[in-house]
């Protein structure tokens, strides 16, 4: 048996959800198919100033209608240095309980205000039997809130807005498969470096390094700094866990031999991360990574979100809008084609009416006195051809306005009418529907009764029966006066 989700999935089907990663200074832009294969994608330069952000999102959405991508579903990857991230441990509570702990937690351990934040967890795995593993996520609200407001502003719906080392960290397990012990990756991006250290596939610590903070002009220099970096993390996660950072994954270093090489020499494994194999470019890995998130089911996504209005709510929001257009559109056509069929059948009936008075007309008129011996035959046939009439006009029913304007107009609001059986030669009519309460039955029941029209309604409590949707299926007899 269907549940009332599954049926509204089917006839609602979710949109493909794409993915935005928005920095200082560009954003990028990735739908995929179901295979991961990329369908759309697209880099454009963010201009300096107030609106620099919007004129971006304007062009993309150009640039998407000229593509023939439809979908404005979006998970938004956003590239920040007053993100916070942390790792806390629980234990084990009662089944339901969880999600209270957390909140607890983050409301403990949160740097920042919690009227002035926005803040998420997710489960990241067992540190022990008795305790379960979080990462959390503390960032300033109005750092989200702008961004969130332009992106509807020019029509995008954020269905989950995360921030770049997460979108990475999703990536790299896609395409590394297994990371265990301590690993660390280091991204080049437009406005630094972002060092991501990871424990057994896990984000351990993050940090953000702007260019600004580098020594300009001296390449030396810049090496020293990013290798004394380098080791303040290794200390940090020996400290930590015990262990060693034994691999750098260098992530759009590749082709920067000199920076490359600050990552030479120190004893550790050394991995060139890249997505030419996927057809892009790799200052896309962050954009890849949150259009990986973007596959997911908005049912079975549980990665962290920050975003005022819960993400799901925002997004089946939106779903509810979209399936209420489409089918307010679809009943309005069957509307409209019953109108057509019902008026096509009174018209039909009309022109019988007309063809059978001009039959009898032309029987008067020929009709002499030379043919007297068969004057008794005629006077019959006159006869039956003047009930013909008269049956006809006594049964013939305006359709139109009698049943679309009237039963249709009590009907509206209350029930949804599936079918209108009429018996002409007993000027009987029979509604068969259905309505979410029976209250509503017995309010269109008691409406018709009212009619001057109608007589004879009938509704009895065998003629109301409970359906597998949860609505109730009725059908009522009345009379036409």
């Amino acid at each position: 048996m269907f549940k009332l989700k599954n049926i509204f999935k089917i006839l609602n089907p979710a949109p493909p959800v794409g993915a935005i990663q928005i920095t200082n200074r560009v954003l990028r832009y990735v739908l995929l198919d179901s295979n991961r294969k990329i369908l759309h994608s697209e880099e454009i330069l963010i201009n300096e100033g107030d609106n620099g952000l919007r004129k971006a999102l304007e062009d993309l959405v150009l640039n998407l209608k000229k593509a023939k991508v439809t979908s404005r579903h979006v998970v938004v990857s956003l590239l920040s240095d007053k993100v916070y991230l942390q790792n806390f441990s629980l234990p084990r509570v009662a089944e339901g309980k969880t999600a209270e702990a957390v909140k607890l937690n983050l409301q403990l351990i949160s740097p920042l205000s919690l009227d002035q934040a926005y803040t998420d967890a997710e489960f990241w795995g067992e540190a022990t039997s008795d305790k379960m593993n979080f990462l959390a996520a503390f960032i300033e609200r109005t750092l989200i809130d702008d961004v969130v407001a332009v992106l509807s502003g020019v029509g995008f719906v954020p269905v989950a807005v995360e921030v770049t080392p997460l979108s990475l960290a999703r990536v790299l397990k896609a395409v590394l498969g297994e990371m265990t012990g301590g690993i660390l990756a280091i991204q080049l991006i437009e406005d630094g470096f972002q060092f991501i250290l990871f424990h057994n596939g896990n984000i351990a610590f993050n940090s953000f390094l702007k260019k600004e903070l580098l020594p300009s002009g001296d390449l030396n220099k810049t090496k020293a700094y990013l290798e004394n970096e380098f080791r303040k993390i290794y200390n940090f996660y020996a400290g930590e866990w015990g262990g060693v950072v034994s691999k750098i994954v260098l992530v759009n270093l590749g082709q920067n031999k000199e920076l490359r090489g600050a990552f030479l020499g120190l004893g550790v494994s050394v991995l060139d991360f890249t997505l030419g194999d996927l057809g892009l470019s790799d200052d896309f890995a962050s954009a890849f990574g949150a259009a990986l998130r973007g596959l997911i089911s908005r049912d079975a996504d549980e990665f962290i979100s920050l975003e005022g209005v819960g993400t799901e709510l925002h997004y089946w929001r939106d779903r509810l809008l979209h399936f209420l257009s489409f089918w307010r559109n679809v009943f309005m056509t069957i509307l409209a084609s019953m109108f057509l069929v019902f008026w096509g059948f009174s018209y039909y009936v009309g022109l019988d009416l007309v063809n059978k008075e001009k039959t009898l007309d032309d029987f008067s008129k020929n009709l002499g006195w030379q043919e007297y011996g068969k004057l008794e035959e005629g006077v019959n046939d006159f006869n039956n051809l003047v009930d013909q009439i008269q049956t006809i006009k006594k049964n013939h029913l305006s359709l139109g306005d009698l049943i679309l304007n009237k039963i249709a107009s009590l009907a509206r609001g209350k029930v949804f009418l599936d079918n209108i059986n009429l018996k002409v030669a007993e000027r009987r009519l029979v509604l068969i529907g259905r309505a979410t309460f029976q209250q509503n039955i017995n309010d269109l029941k008691n409406d018709l009764v009212k009619q001057v029209d109608f007589s004879g309604v009938n509704l009895v409590s065998i003629d109301i029966v409970p359906n597998q949707l949860g609505d109730y299926n009725f059908q009522i007899s009345l009379n036409v006066k």
